[in-house]
């Protein structure tokens, strides 16, 4: 990618065991090999495909530390992403809104911005993340008052924390093609500001960095799939209702 580039391999006897394969059909692997996507084949039989790679799936693996891939060490640097919009689909999936149909922002884009490198087009260069939510909430519990807190949970309804991602991230990020920026947020009716909850931050669980002329937030996820320690995370204060961005990265 420019003048950055990553090396590494690729071990095709742990690629089988990851599978859970019998390495006697080691000897009916096929490779097939494109500009764009590279498909391992077992064509024992009936031929299927093992495992396919193309360059987001295969940033995607290394992310999740598969065993059978080693070196490949500066892979972050390819996972830096110029963000342009942020959004939400709450009647149909967003696929449908983004890719079936002719989403505005998206033609916007496609029509307003510039490749980053020489000879590229957009086309070639956009991608589009489909993101889901994973809440985790920690309670405490006094006795015997908060007895008849138990069983409640602020996290049940996921519409509301989908709604709640979008603002915070949209008043933080501040993306060039989102017209409302929310800048009232958490100050809204049906925002976590207004439950039970009393602390609460949006941190993303992947290996990406997303960039916008105000800010970056660095995204990192560990070898259990649980957030990492570097994660950048957005934190509400409902004490004085503010929200920022706290940047873990650089720390210590």
């Amino acid at each position: 990618m420019g003048e950055r580039d990553s090396s590494g391999s690729l071990d095709l006897i742990r690629l089988f065991k990851y599978y859970n394969l019998p390495l006697t059909d080691f000897g009916n692997l096929e490779v097939e090999l494109g500009d764009k996507l590279i498909r391992i084949w077992n064509t024992n039989d009936v031929p299927e495909v093992i495992d396919w790679f193309t360059t987001e799936k295969f940033l995607y693996d290394l992310s999740r530390k598969v065993p059978f891939f080693s070196g490949f060490e500066n892979y972050r640097e390819f996972t830096k992403y110029r963000l342009h919009y942020i959004g939400i689909s709450e009647k149909n999936d967003s696929f449908n809104r983004l890719v079936v149909k002719p989403h505005d922002k998206r033609l916007r884009i496609l029509s307003n911005e510039f490749p980053q490198n020489f000879g590229s087009r957009i086309t070639d260069e956009i991608v589009l993340f489909f993101f889901d939510i994973k809440s985790l909430e920690i309670k405490q519990y006094q006795y015997p008052t908060d007895f008849n807190e138990i069983g409640k949970n602020e996290l049940e309804n996921r519409l509301r924390i989908f709604k709640d991602a979008e603002r915070a991230f949209v008043r933080i990020l501040d993306t060039d093609y989102n017209e409302v920026k929310f800048k009232n947020y958490p100050n809204y009716m049906n925002s976590l500001f207004n439950s039970t909850v009393e602390r609460y931050s949006f941190s993303i669980n992947e290996d990406i960095e997303f960039v916008t002329d105000k800010t970056t937030i660095y995204g990192d996820r560990d070898l259990y799939g649980l957030t990492g320690a570097y994660a950048d995370f957005i934190f509400v204060n409902k004490d004085d209702g503010s929200v920022e961005l706290v940047k873990m990265k650089n720390q210590g």
